[in-house]
């Protein structure tokens, strides 16, 4: 090659994980930096990111509720519920979530055992006066 001739080198692109359909989140790999965003899955089938930078609580009220504040743009609350959060609720505050998947109601065959989530609201805060 000559010292004029420009040498390109491509990348490998970075494939993304596949998903459990039956995990209600997803986990980073070992070893992975924490994600900027972690992604919402409604049962509508809309997927909604969220800046892990805007989060700012995470709150646990029992094993099967945990709400979210998050302080961006806009204020926002989101509440999960379901069954078996309590590890879910650790993870996000470690920043360790991907993404969050809500349960198909239809499916009949998921043992009681297993993490679900059932719901996720996303509610808009009006700034309140102090």
């Amino acid at each position: 090659m000559s010292p004029n001739s420009a040498s390109v080198h491509f990348l490998p692109k970075a494939g993304l994980p596949k998903v459990d359909d039956s995990a209600a989140w997803q986990i980073l790999d070992t070893g992975a930096s924490m994600p900027m965003m972690f992604q919402l899955h409604l049962r509508s089938g809309e997927v909604v990111s969220f800046p892990y930078s805007d989060l700012r609580e995470v709150r646990l009220r029992d094993a099967g509720f945990i709400q979210l504040a998050l302080l961006g743009v806009a204020h926002y609350r989101i509440s999960i519920s379901g069954r078996l959060l309590t590890e879910l609720a650790t993870l996000l505050g470690l920043g360790r979530v991907r993404s969050l998947h809500v349960a198909d109601p239809r499916d009949v065959s998921r043992p009681e055992e297993i993490p679900t989530i059932e719901e996720i609201t996303i509610e808009v805060i009006a700034d309140e006066m102090v």
